[in-house]
């Protein structure tokens, strides 16, 4: 998987990459290069055509954030609610081939990149906080 989703975080000019486990994580300026960095991954698995099983192929599930963070070189991470937002969107509430937006990230990218995004809403501890998926 890294072998194939890095080339499409490194031609949307990412700032830094790292892998954990089956997790991927990738800093950029803006939302509208993370949205391209996702597609450019969805395809790369997609055309890749690996299978978990016989019937079920290999998916990435995406979620996308945006505003500031902190980056710990000594704690090998990035750290802000954007980040914990985007890491539940992706991690636990993407299905195989989603990319899932904070309200953040969606205001902030261009119209063109989340034309037909449907808005949903997520509730984790009691709190709840809308998202949008990218059709």
């Amino acid at each position: 998987m890294r072998d194939m989703v890095n080339p499409g975080f490194e031609a949307e000019g990412a700032r830094r990459s790292h892998f954990d486990a089956d997790n991927a994580f990738a800093l950029f300026d803006l939302p509208d290069a993370a949205i391209r960095a996702a597609r450019q991954c969805h395809t790369a698995i997609a055309q890749a055509r690996l299978m978990l099983t016989a019937t079920e192929p290999f998916q990435v599930c995406v979620g996308i954030g945006y505003g500031q963070m902190l980056y710990s070189e000594t704690l090998e991470g990035y750290f802000s609610s954007e980040m914990n937002i985007a890491s539940k969107l992706g991690e636990d509430t993407a299905d195989g081939g989603e990319t899932l937006l904070t309200e953040s990230a969606h205001a902030a990218a261009d119209a063109s990149l989340v034309k037909g995004a449907e808005r949903r809403q997520l509730t984790i501890a009691g709190l709840s906080t809308p998202y949008f998926s990218l059709v």
